[in-house]
């Protein structure tokens, strides 16, 4: 076990040389960290506090599986879409929509009307699934076949810690 990690933290020095597998590396920490604060932490209060939406866990559960309705029809196309025209734009077309959808949301807590809500979060459900798979791949386009393995599981190593410090951090921020 002790050999797995020094061979990947090799590997992960030589894969965080190259500028573009980097950026690709800080970006996820970076989805992950708001991902985890927004969605996972904030959202939830926003929307069950009774001065907005005060929504109950079931309405809750039906808000986040809608969200998840459009990850699931919208994951293939998508997928496509990034095939098409390229990784690196669908990475900043699914920025843009997932932070202009985060950004609305006080303007929907503000009208408390789900008219307001359910696109928008439609909206940033579209963003997070674009963000969801054109990382990995293009993490594996940069990487030599080689080290794929060792570029995929630094993609997700720097996912899960800013998932861990996004949830830690606005929930501390909240309180």
């Amino acid at each position: 076990l002790a050999r797995a990690y020094r061979d990947s933290f090799v590997d992960w020095r030589t894969l965080l040389e190259d500028p573009r597998m980097k950026s690709i590396i800080m970006l996820q920490g970076v989805y992950w960290l708001g991902m985890s604060g927004a969605q996972m932490t904030i959202l939830p209060l926003v929307l069950s506090d009774p001065n907005t939406f005060g929504l109950t866990a079931q309405g809750l559960g039906a808000i986040f599986a809608g969200m998840s309705v459009v990850g699931v029809v919208g994951a293939q196309p998508l997928a496509k879409l990034a095939d098409t025209y390229g990784k690196v734009p669908t990475i900043i077309g699914g920025i843009g929509i997932l932070g202009a959808s985060v950004a609305c949301i006080p303007f929907c807590s503000a009208s408390a009307e789900m008219w307001t809500l359910i696109p928008t979060l439609g909206c940033w459900s579209l963003g997070t699934t674009m963000l969801g798979t054109s990382p990995m791949t293009h993490t594996v386009d940069i990487a030599k076949p080689e080290h794929r393995a060792h570029a995929t599981s630094l993609l997700r190593t720097s996912g899960d810690i800013g998932m861990l410090s996004g949830a830690l951090l606005s929930g501390m921020v909240a309180d």
